[in-house]
């Protein structure tokens, strides 16, 4: 299997212990997926013969980028374990022996998202500044609206199960991206 070392699927798997069954990328037909349960990725990959559907670890991921340090796409082989180049390999978790319950079928949400019609303004920002300005006000969630003839987003906190909002009168503006 061949991807672009910049394409980093396992930063969206789910960290919550209890959720293991999408705690790691999986490999279905010639796309790489991964979710939390919130955030999803749908990234295609270019096959190998021996490659087969299954699990793909983070860590097989992140060693793959450090063998291939110089590569633009990375390289693993993935059928009973991952194989890298230099000859490390790692485990993958199973579903067979029923080491992990089944992965969930992305496609009964990732269609009716790609395919269906969109019903509001295409909006581009830069999300660094946007984690910077969750950051800023305290919160891991933010509320964006767009203004009527603005070139610039409100944002405002949001709270969450897992934060509070610590200042309900903080405010941000973020400037949108010009896109061609």
């Amino acid at each position: 299997m061949k991807l672009h070392r910049d394409l980093k699927v396992e930063k969206v798997a789910s960290t919550d212990k209890t959720r293991q069954v999408i705690g790691e990328p999986y490999l279905r037909g010639n796309v790489l997926w991964s979710t939390d349960g919130r955030a999803m990725v749908r990234i295609p990959v270019e096959l190998g013969e021996h490659d087969v559907d299954g699990f793909v670890t983070g860590n097989a991921l992140q060693a793959a980028r450090k063998v291939d340090k110089r590569c633009e796409l990375i390289q693993l082989t993935a059928n009973g374990c991952l194989s890298l180049k230099d000859g490390q390999s790692f485990p993958r978790p199973s579903e067979k022996n029923g080491e992990m319950p089944p992965y969930p079928n992305c496609d009964q949400v990732w269609e009716p998202m790609w395919k269906g019609e969109t019903d509001g303004p295409e909006i581009a920002f830069d999300v660094r500044k946007l984690a910077a300005i969750a950051d800023a006000l305290g919160v891991d969630a933010v509320k964006i609206q767009a203004v009527k003839g603005q070139n610039a987003l409100r944002v405002s906190p949001c709270g969450t199960r897992k934060t509070r909002i610590c200042e309900p009168n903080a405010r941000a503006v973020l400037i949108r991206i010009c896109t061609t």
